[in-house]
């Protein structure tokens, strides 16, 4: 034989001797497991095991160890390819040995039985077990042999738990399971690695149940593995899952993804916990990772499966034509069976807990995902060349949850729209336009939602969409804004920001007013900049008075916000006057406010806005100063905003640790020295109003050399000063005043003499006077050897009295000619000012003089002469300040000054001479208490700025305790509630609102019986006398004003203060009238006062805003508010209160209200009044609106209950009618049809396809809907997926069972229902259905199921009749039996 010949004869002999030996290793390690001693049946009983759940099969194993198992698994893996095919012949023929009356068992199932056993008695055998399974499964050449059993594949799952990080939680009694010992953890990470390349390998098509059992498993270790190999190994399984090897990868991915909802949602079981739990995040962070992931590396799940719909031929002919078109492109029609990634997100939003901090997790969750899904899009673009983007087909179902009945789905759709368009910047170029912009429509439809959280997030959802569409340039989006955001003649504007600003600027609610300030940021750059708005026309968009009523709104947050939209406004619009007014208006104000984090954003906005470009400019110099903008924006404040701006700065002095910034010293110097060189008129007043400001707490830092310069220069235009020039004189003397130590004591005599000089001529206006005389007299205390105050005060009163007995009593030999009134104003003044600095210069011959001028009693002999109206207030002036330094004389004056306030006294006086009165009770309190009528008298004058006065003043005097508000000015400040002059009105609501209401919360409570009676001037009821002497403050024949007074009152109320009112109003007003020793008869005249009482109890008791409402809370779970312990527990209170309330409300309305209503009705029907007996009905209905169900409890008398019923029947109607015509119209106006139930069972909103309703595949009956996208898959152990319930409206049946509905593009691919199908995703949960577009109907409390379920009765009561009509006629006819049987 050759020598090569030789040498591959041994190779071969070799080869077949290792072979051999291999697989005689196999046949021992079978051997030593004793398989010929398995039953027949077992095998049959491990396949039957998923239907059975049996775990004992009847398979001896205690005689396999752990090695044996290990020798078993070793031996398969290293079983050479050549021998595979002798070792399956062989493993199929019977045991050797085996014995049953059922047959003979083949190895392979014997092992599998086998195995099968040791994996169900769990312990240290079971890795073994499962790895000896996966190496007999992955053997090459198993598939013919059904090697496969899918009790096994949940066994081997059942067996890995120990993979899953397990939370300790405390247990009384720990499973006996528990306690037994668990396998080694390194080979169930061998096991696990087995099953990474079992799920690689062999196919699990069709293998529903080991399928879902190795997908749960899979996906709980991927959320919370015991190691990090755990973890990965566990994510390459699920990969492995998806692939086509085992089917669809649509479907696989949907029910692997499906197992990551309940992490992703963070729906899982809690312990009832305020917060979202630690671990909890931890698994949602994981299940994110994961699923991003799987989006990243399999991009073609994205866009979902599709199948291709050809369109008819357009030629019909055989042969082509050349004129023919082309034929269309195929129609791609998506399979939303197959969608995951549109699943997913859906049953995110769905499953998300209805709290505040969990749908904030889970928007931020749906967010992520589709940032991740737009960046697959553009790298694979060829994927979505003809399909809809995931962004695209998520906004087609966002829309449905807007318009869903369930608070919290809106809720949660309302915070998705606003954080996907938030978040557009990394969506990129995701999003087809037509898309936002139906999403801006669905938005715009909640910003009147019923509750706050939606309409906060629509509103401002609504302002980033538009944002959002003007980054695209391309001229169709442009069109598209236009047609969205401008108004044209036959066109109303989709959008209507004006409208939409208003109404939400005016919400009940604080978070939305706050939103409105974010709608106004939002929207500004983007009319400015994309839609070319001029600064001019964007009033017609963006109200300013909207901004001015949020800066002064009673919410801290709202006003913090406004004053941040302010200043964005005045920085987007620099030159433009509106935002210029809106911003010294709003901002300067703020610093007054009562809450500090107000204070510090108006001093912040000082700074930013006053003080930096006064600096910067005082370094650059560039340019004039009097034409920079901040110059430009104040240049026209008011006094009152000069103040204002000068407690800003004074506040920011106080941050700043009582000190001003030496750059800004500088600056204000460097403006003094620029003013020196200009005209006075283009001085700027802020700035010496600054300077006085720095001069009252830091005079050493004054420019003072400039500041005296300054008034040597003013001192000669002083005389015709008037205005600007005038602000800046006063500001001028008070700062050289507060710093006179620092005057040279040359220019403080050279100044005093000026002064005094200027005084003593009486050339200065009375708007400097006082200045004036306040530096002469720092000027005397500063330099005494200079100026001396006993010298120029007896110099200037020598002047004085001089010239005042020249105009009362001249001498003979002087001709009377016309006095000088302007010279005599001013020196009445300076008496004034005078008779304050030094109280020995008001002699009593002066005083009489004064007197004498204010009364208009001065003789030239017989003649009188008339003085005229501004000498002579001046001179009630000029008294009031003698009074305030001599008790004695106040009190000879009072009585004078109190007559000078009659109504035919001239305005002028008549003002002064309150300001006085309102002076003189801060000094002398008790003095002046008993004519606060008189003060109180003004509230009802003619004269608006002399009502709004009198409210200030005694306002002032009320808030700082001087006078008791009770009594006649109670009456009197509510009678101005009604004032015809809104700032009249405003001013004193917001007395009452801020100062009133906040101290006493029962003041209306308290009175409220009063002040009917002494609005409509009634005194006939004992006890109620507040229309005695206040006959003048009646509104008997002025209802509407009434009326004004009532709601205004009520809206301060709470429900006890309501329940409270109510029955004051019936107890102690209506009971009057039906018992008690003093009847009070009824009127026979409606315009009388007892009359307009008995209308005003009843429309009180009929109105809304006095009604106590008990559903508070229904729409609270859907505020989206603060999810904390205290605010939960607060709820608990609020609601515990709310039923005992509600149980006391009901007995208090059958025991003490509607008895007396009724005796009332009884007596109006026998006296036939022709007045009140229906406005009593009417009451007695809406009264017993809420207690329908037990009238006939609470009347005790079946008649009436029946006609009450009847009558609240009848006006119930026409509202449903209404709302159903609203809904009929907003649905057409959208192209839709009205939803009403069609025969098929499904809502009428959704077209069906053409063809008979026959041939449509019925759906099955369920009470659930199945989200788009979510096929059916294997039974599975998940939680249900909670979805909307829908929510009953004013004349609509009961809730009842009824069949999914889905839309037609569904219901075309659904298969009809078999018996034994798998249910889809949520099958068990409710359904989302009946999405509608009225606002008014969503989010709008159902009616209850009693109400419901008389739908059918109200038929039959509207078809027969009033019931009243039989029943009287029933009650006719016992009558007459019983007067027959008597005789």
């Amino acid at each position: 034989m050759p020598r090569a010949a030789r040498t591959a004869s041994q190779h071969s002999l070799a080869t077949i001797t290792e072979e051999t030996r291999d697989q005689g290793r196999v046949d021992v390690a079978l051997e030593a497991l004793k398989l010929e001693e398995v039953d027949a049946g077992a095998h049959r009983k491990v396949c039957e095991a998923h239907c059975t759940y049996i775990t004992d099969f009847e398979v001896e194993t205690e005689h396999i160890t752990v090695g044996m198992l290990d020798e078993l698994k070793e031996a398969l893996v290293e079983l050479p390819a050549a021998s595979r095919t002798a070792f399956w012949e062989k493993m199929n023929e019977l045991a050797s040995g085996a014995n049953s009356a059922m047959g003979a068992l083949p190895v392979h199932k014997a092992l599998t039985a086998t195995l099968a056993q040791i994996l169900c008695d769990g312990g240290d055998r079971a890795p073994a077990a499962a790895l000896s399974y996966i190496a007999l499964l992955t053997t090459e050449g198993a598939e013919p042999y059904g090697v496969f059993v899918a009790v096994v594949v949940r066994e081997i799952a059942k067996a890995l738990e120990p993979l899953i990080h397990r939370r300790k939680v405390r247990e009384v009694e720990e499973d006996e399971e528990m306690m037994s010992s668990q396998a080694d953890p390194g080979c169930l990470q061998e096991v696990l690695t087995a099953v990474e390349q079992l799920t690689a390998r062999i196919s699990l098509r069709g293998q529903e149940l080991a399928y879902g059992a190795l997908v749960d498993l899979l996906a709980d270790i991927v959320l919370a593995p015991v190691d990090e190999a755990a973890g990965q190994s566990a994510t390459v399984s699920l990969f492995n899952m998806m692939l086509d090897l085992h089917g669809e990868p649509h479907v696989l991915a949907s029910q692997v993804l499906k197992c990551m909802v309940p992490a992703l949602a963070l729906a899982e079981k809690d312990s009832g916990n305020t917060s979202i739990a630690k671990h909890a995040m931890t698994r949602h962070a994981r299940a994110l990772a994961f699923t991003t992931k799987v989006f990243r590396e399999r991009p073609v799940l994205l866009a979902g499966q599709e199948e291709e719909v050809m369109a008819p031929p357009t030629n019909q002919t055989d042969e082509p034509s050349a004129s023919s078109m082309p034929p269309p492109p195929p129609l791609t029609i998506p399979r939303n069976d197959s969608d995951p990634a549109l699943a997913l997100l859906q049953h995110i939003c769905m499953r998300t807990p209805e709290r505040a901090e969990w749908r904030q997790v889970g928007a931020d969750t749906v967010v992520k995902i589709m940032v991740e899904a737009a960046t697959s899009e553009q790298i694979n673009p060829e994927l979505f060349a003809d399909r809809l983007g995931l962004f695209d087909r998520f906004t087609n179902f966002l829309e449905q949850m807007l318009r869903c009945d369930r608070v919290g789905f809106r809720v949660l759709a309302a915070e998705l729209s606003l954080s996907i368009l938030e978040q557009r910047h990394l969506l990129s170029e995701a999003g087809d336009p037509a898309s936002v912009a139906k999403m801006v429509k669905a938005l715009v439809g909640r910003c009147s939602d019923a509750v706050p959280s939606v309409r906060s997030k629509a509103l401002l959802g609504v302002a980033v969409a538009l944002n959002c569409l003007g980054k695209n340039q391309e001229p169709a989006t442009t069109t598209l804004l236009e047609s969205l955001i401008l108004s044209s003649p036959g066109h109303h504007p989709t959008v209507p920001i004006a409208g939409l600003l208003r109404s939400r600027g005016a919400d009940e609610k604080p978070v939305v007013r706050r939103s409105a300030c974010g709608f106004f940021e939002k929207l500004l750059p983007f009319l400015l900049q994309r839609m070319k708005v001029a600064p001019g026309q964007l009033v017609l968009y963006l109200s300013p008075d909207v901004l001015y009523s949020l800066a002064t709104d009673e919410s801290v947050m709202v006003r913090k916000a406004a004053l941040g939209t302010v200043g964005l406004y005045l920085e987007a619009c620099p030159s433009l006057s509106e935002a210029r007014a809106c911003w010294t208006n709003n901002v300067l104000p703020a610093v007054i406010d009562v809450e500090v984090g107000v204070v510090e954003k108006a001093i912040d906005a000082v700074q930013d806005k006053v003080i930096a470009p006064v600096v910067a400019w005082s370094k650059g110099q560039a340019g004039p100063f009097h034409e920079t903008l901040v110059a430009e924006m104040l240049s026209g404040l008011s006094c009152e905003s000069l103040e204002y701006l000068q407690r800003n700065v004074r506040a920011g002095w106080k941050r700043n640790n009582s000190s001003f910034p030496k750059p800004l010293l500088s600056a204000l110097g460097a403006v003094v020295k620029w003013c020196l060189t200009v005209p006075p008129t283009q001085w700027p007043m802020f700035i010496f109003s600054i300077l006085e400001e720095v001069a009252a707490v830091q005079a050493d830092a004054l420019p003072m050399d400039g500041l005296v310069k300054a008034w040597k220069q003013l001192e000669g235009v002083v005389e015709d000063a008037s205005g600007h020039v005038l602000v800046v004189i006063t500001k001028i003397l008070r700062c050289i005043g507060h710093g006179a130590a620092r005057v040279a004591p040359a220019d403080a005599k050279s100044l005093g003499g000026r002064l005094l000089t200027s005084l003593t001529s009486f050339r200065a206006g009375t708007a400097v006077i006082k200045d004036m005389m306040s530096l002469l007299a720092a000027l005397a205390v500063a330099h005494p050897t200079k100026v001396t105050s006993e010298s120029w005060t007896f110099a200037l009163f020598q002047t004085i009295q001089g010239s005042l007995t020249n105009y009362c009593s001249p001498p003979e030999d002087v001709a009377g000619g016309a006095p000088d009134e302007v010279l005599l104003e001013r020196q009445l003044f300076t008496f004034g000012e005078l008779a304050l600095l030094s109280a020995k210069r008001a002699t009593p011959g002066m005083v009489m003089m004064v007197q004498t001028i204010a009364t208009n009693t001065v003789y030239r002999g017989t003649d009188k002469v008339t003085t005229g109206v501004g000498p002579r207030s001046m001179a009630f002036v000029a008294l009031g300040k003698c009074a305030l330094r001599s008790e004695a004389l106040a009190k000879k004056l009072l009585e004078l000054f109190v007559l000078h306030l009659h109504e035919k006294e001239n305005f002028v006086v008549r003002n002064n001479v309150l300001l006085v009165l309102s002076d003189l009770a801060i000094h002398y309190t008790a003095m002046v208490d008993r004519f606060v009528p008189h003060l109180s008298d003004c509230i009802r004058d003619p004269n608006e700025l002399l009502r709004k006065q009198s409210l200030m003043a005694l306002s002032s005097l009320v808030a700082e305790d001087f006078i008791k508000f009770k009594g006649s000015i109670l009456l009197r400040f509510v009678y101005a509630l009604s004032d015809p002059r809104p700032p009249v009105r405003q001013f004193i609501e917001a007395v009452f609102v801020r100062i009133l209401h906040q101290r006493h919360s029962t003041i209306f409570a308290q009175s409220f019986v009063d002040i009917i009676c002494g609005l409509n001037g009634w005194n006939s009821l004992a006890g109620y006398q507040a229309a005695t002497g206040n006959a003048a403050f009646s509104l008997a024949g002025h209802p509407h004003r009434r009326e004004m007074i009532y709601k205004f009152m009520c809206k301060l109320l709470n429900n006890e203060q309501k329940f409270t009112v109510m029955g004051q109003v019936v107890t102690n007003i209506l009971s009057a009238f039906v018992d008690g020793e003093d009847v009070i008869p009824i009127p026979d005249r409606l315009e009388s006062p007892t009359g307009q009482v008995l209308l005003d109890c009843f429309a009180l008791l009929s109105c809304k805003e006095l009604k106590v409402s008990f559903a508070k809370s229904a729409a609270e779970p859907g505020e989206g508010g603060d999810d904390n312990p205290a605010a939960e527990v607060a709820a608990a209170l609020e609601r515990t209160k709310t039923n005992v309330l509600s149980a006391i409300l009901k007995r208090n309305m059958g025991e003490n209200v509607v008895p007396i209503l009724v005796q009332l009705k009884g007596k109006l029907e026998k006296l036939r009044s022709p007045f009140f007996l229906k406005p009593l009905r009417t009451c007695l209905r809406e009264v017993l609106r809420d207690f329908r169900d037990d009238l006939k409890g609470i009347l005790r008398d079946d008649t009436l209950a029946s006609e009450i019923d009847y009558d609240i029947a009848q006006q119930e109607q026409p509202e449903v009618d209404k709302a159903q015509g609203r809904r009929s119209l907003a649905l057409a106006q959208a192209g839709l049809t009205p939803m009403t139930r069609t025969s098929g069972g499904s809502l009428g909103g959704f077209s069906r396809p053409s063809g008979s309703a026959s041939n449509l595949p019925r759906a099955r009956r369920s009470t659930s809907c199945t989200p788009v996208g979510l096929p059916p898959g294997p039974l599975v152990h998940r939680t249900p997926i909670p979805v909307a319930t829908e929510l009953a409206t004013p004349g609509s049946q009961p809730p009842q069972r009824r069949p999914s509905v889905v839309p037609e593009r569904l219901a075309s691919t659904a298969p009809p229902a078999v018996a034994g199908t798998p249910a889809p995703w949520g099958s068990s949960g409710r359904q989302l259905t009946r999405m509608t577009t009225d606002d008014s109907q969503v989010g709008a409390r159902g009616r209850s199921r009693s109400r419901q379920s008389r739908s059918a009765q109200k038929e039959n009561t509207q078809s027969q009749g009033p019931p009243a009509k039989k029943a009287k006629t029933a009650a006719t006819l016992k009558r007459n039996n019983s007067i027959t049987s008597s005789q």
